[in-house]
């Protein structure tokens, strides 16, 4: 039987971070190690604080992972990873309300940069699973963070006084995400549906409305979990 390999690349949600007083803090859980647990596996987490998609290309990651794999073990790659890209400067948009801006990570490059890595670990026959990007709670993360380092007026301008913009942005890359795994045929695990079915979604995060919190991370496990029993 083949050993298995499993590695994860994502950002501070895969990491089990929050942010408390400016810094980030790790969690007293989080998912990756409650899978671990789980499954009773060991599971390399490659996740860092701020980290992107294009980070990930420019630090060159992807391809000392594949120098260091070997054929005879089954490699599995997870990626939780997109949340940094889609997200604003937000003082950069305090600065100027008025004018047009995008996000760190503009759309096309999002998947043009995804494809690209997907086809590199696809010709290494390793295994890619992609979760959904957990969903931003706009208004305690607009109240929470934005506010924080930005105006709130100039912000709301450039919103159009609709905080619920950020979610529906958000959206937009997730469905991406969706769509990446749909052609390049890859496991897409939908770990965003079950935080939009929860009553009071809010109680599964952060303070600042990005982060999941202890219950949260315990939802993510619980839905990655739920789907490998049944695979």
């Amino acid at each position: 039987m083949k050993q298995i390999n499993v590695t994860v690349f994502g950002d501070s949600i895969a990491k089990g971070l929050e942010i408390k007083k400016g810094r980030p803090t790790s969690l007293s859980k989080n998912a990756v190690d409650l899978v671990a647990k789980h499954f009773n596996i060991d599971i390399t987490n490659k996740s860092s604080f701020g980290q992107s998609i294009t980070r990930l290309k420019e630090k060159g990651l992807i391809d000392e992972y594949l120098k260091k794999i070997t054929k005879r073990n089954r490699n599995i790659v997870v990626f939780c990873i997109g949340g940094n890209d889609c997200d604003f400067d937000w003082k950069a948009i305090d600065n100027s309300p008025h004018e047009e801006h995008t996000c760190k990570t503009e759309l096309h490059k999002f998947v043009a940069i995804y494809n690209e890595i997907i086809e590199k670990l696809q010709k290494k026959k390793v295994e890619i699973y992609i979760c959904a990007l957990p969903v931003v709670c706009s208004r305690a993360f607009f109240h929470k963070y934005v506010c924080g380092i930005a105006d709130k007026k100039n912000i709301l301008e450039f919103l159009e006084h609709d905080t619920s913009k950020i979610s529906r942005h958000q959206e937009i890359y997730n469905n991406a995400l969706r769509d990446i795994c749909q052609s390049k045929k890859v496991t897409f695990l939908d770990i965003r549906t079950p935080f939009l079915q929860v009553k009071n979604i809010e109680k599964y995060y952060c303070d600042d409305g990005l982060h999941p919190n202890e219950a949260g991370q315990e939802l993510i496990a619980e839905t990655i979990i739920d789907y490998f029993n049944r695979a």
